[in-house]
This record gives structure tokens, C-alpha cells and sequence, in this order.
């Protein structure tokens, strides 16, 4: 297996994201997408299928989960909840949080 570009990985699942959840929605029923990126090249995406569930109706909801700094204005303008990362960080990584948390505060200073 050869590594991929980041966008082609990008593109790969924008197109996942408007093609796989379409046969699934269906009116009056709920479905969540959550995305683990904060980048705005998601952000057509998300309209793009938010358009098809209005049409069917379905209700859609959109979750973000990413770092503060990575957000794109896009894709929070069309998110329904966004989530950092941040404020878990430390129940994710203990060691990691801590040296992160070291590492920005030597960077103010």
C-alpha cells in the first residue's frame, strides 16, 4: 500500500460523505455525520448532502470535531455542533497534553 496525498484522502472522503449517507436518509428520520477535521474543503460536502436530506426529508445533523486553531470558518458556518479537541486532550494523552500545554506556554513567553 503506497500513502496517499492529503488530498486525495481529502477528496476521498468528501465523496464518501456525499454519496454513502444517501441511501440512508429518508424522511422524518434522524442521521448524524461526524467529521474529525476542521478543514473547509469539507464544507461543500456537508451542503451538498444537507441539500439531499432537506429534499428527502430527513433530518440531518452535522458534528465537528477538531483542534480550535485548524477550524475553517466554512465548515463551522455549516456544522451543526463543533467540538474541540482541546479540552480532551489531556483524557486522551496525559504525557502529550502536558508536554503540548509546556509547549505553548514557552512559546508566550
Amino acid at each position: 500500500v503506497f500513502p496517499r496525498p492529503k488530498k486525495d484522502v481529502d477528496r476521498m472522503i468528501n465523496v464518501d460523505m456525499v454519496t454513502k449517507p444517501r441511501p440512508h436518509l429518508r424522511e422524518g428520520e434522524k442521521f448524524k455525520i461526524v467529521l474529525v477535521s476542521g478543514d473547509s474543503d469539507f464544507s461543500y460536502a456537508v451542503e451538498d448532502i444537507r441539500a439531499h436530506a432537506k429534499t428527502v426529508g430527513a433530518l440531518l445533523e452535522v458534528h465537528v470535531l477538531t483542534w480550535r486553531s485548524a477550524l475553517a470558518s466554512e465548515l463551522a458556518a455549516v456544522a451543526d455542533h463543533v467540538y474541540p479537541i482541546e479540552p480532551h486532550l489531556y483524557e486522551l494523552d496525559p504525557t502529550g497534553a502536558a508536554q503540548l500545554r509546556l509547549h505553548y506556554e514557552n512559546r508566550a513567553a
